[in-house]
C-alpha cells in the first residue's frame, strides 16, 4: 500500500542511464535526476517522488517564516523516505522560499560505496546523460566533473561554460545563506517543521558576491556537479561512491532577494514601533 504525507512537490534517474531534454522555466525539460528538474513546483516534485518508491512516504521538511507567513510554514526540502537515511543511496530535493513562486533549485543523489563497476563506466554513463563535461579532473581513483547549462536547459558551448565555471564560482554559482537553515550538499531532509531558531527571522546577508542583481553575466546558469571515488576492494569487488547534483542558483538567489525585502521591511517596522514606544516613556526624575 502506498503511504504519503501531505501533498506538496518532482524527480527520475534510473541506475546511471539518462536522457536530456530542452529545459523550461516550469521544470518540464532539461537535465534531470530521476525525472526531477530545477524549476519544478513543490506539487510536481511531490508526485514524482511518490512514484520512486510507492511503498514509502515522501519526507517533507518545512520552515516557519513568521514575518511572511504568520503561523504557517513553507516547504523547503523533500526526499523519498527510503532514500533519506544516509544508507547506500540518498536523494534530496531543495525548494526555494516564498514570496516568489516556489521552485526546485537543487536536486541531489548519492551512492555510498554501492556502485560495483569501474570509474570509466561511470564517466561514460554521465556523459551519455548530460553530454560532454565543461570541466573535469580525472585521477586514478577519483573523478570530478562539471557541466554548465543555460537557463533554458541547453548545454553551454565549451568556451562559455569554462568562463562561467572559472569566473563565476564566487558570484553566480553560490546560493544566498538563509539564517541557520539546513541545506545541501548532502544534508538529510528532516520531517516536519524545523525550529524557529533556524528560520529566517531577520534580514539576510546578501553580499555583492551573491546578489542576483549584480554580475549579470554570471546569473541564470545551471550547474551539474558529479564526483566519484572508488577502486577494487576485497576479492576484486569494485565499490564506488558517486555524488551528482543539479543546481539552479538563480532560482534560490532571486527567491532569497525577494524574501529579504519582506524581512527587511518587517524589521524596519518593528524598529519604528520600538522607537515610538520608547519616545512615549517618561524620563526618570533627576
Amino acid at each position: 500500500m502506498q503511504r504519503t504525507t501531505q501533498p506538496i512537490a518532482a524527480i527520475a534517474l534510473a541506475a546511471l542511464v539518462f536522457s536530456i531534454l530542452p529545459a523550461h522555466a516550469d521544470g518540464t525539460g532539461g537535465p534531470d535526476i530521476l525525472g526531477v528538474r530545477t524549476g519544478m513546483s513543490p506539487e510536481q516534485v511531490y508526485e514524482a517522488l511518490k512514484n520512486i518508491d510507492v511503498t514509502h512516504r515522501v519526507t517533507v521538511s518545512q520552515v516557519p517564516i513568521p514575518a511572511l507567513l504568520g503561523n504557517k510554514t513553507a516547504v523547503y526540502a523533500m526526499a523519498p523516505e527510503s532514500r533519506n537515511s544516509g544508507g547506500p543511496e540518498t536523494m534530496s530535493v531543495w525548494i526555494s522560499l516564498p514570496p516568489n513562486a516556489q521552485q526546485v533549485w537543487s536536486v541531489q543523489r548519492q551512492f555510498n560505496n554501492s556502485i560495483h563497476t569501474t570509474l570509466e563506466q561511470i564517466v561514460d554513463s554521465l556523459r551519455q546523460k548530460y553530454g560532454a563535461e565543461t570541466v573535469s579532473t580525472m585521477l586514478q581513483n577519483h573523478i570530478d566533473m562539471f557541466w554548465i547549462y543555460d537557463g533554458k536547459g541547453h548545454l553551454a558551448d565549451l568556451a562559455t561554460g569554462k568562463h562561467i565555471q572559472k569566473d563565476c564560482s564566487n558570484y553566480g554559482l553560490q546560493p544566498v545563506p538563509i539564517g541557520n537553515m539546513p541545506g545541501p550538499p548532502g544534508s538529510q531532509v528532516q520531517a516536519g517543521a524545523i525550529s524557529t531558531a533556524y528560520a529566517p527571522n531577520g534580514p539576510l546577508q546578501i553580499t555583492d558576491q551573491n546578489d542576483p542583481t549584480k554580475h549579470l553575466d554570471c546569473q541564470g546558469w545551471i550547474q551539474i556537479h558529479a564526483y566519484a571515488t572508488g577502486g577494487v576492494l576485497d576479492h576484486g569487488v569494485f565499490n564506488d561512491t558517486l555524488f551528482v547534483s543539479i543546481t539552479d542558483f538563480g532560482i534560490q538567489k532571486r527567491a532569497a532577494y525577494a524574501l529579504n525585502q519582506v524581512l527587511t521591511g518587517a524589521s524596519n517596522k518593528q524598529l519604528q514601533q520600538d522607537l515610538n514606544k520608547a519616545n512615549q516613556q517618561a524620563v526618570p526624575k533627576l
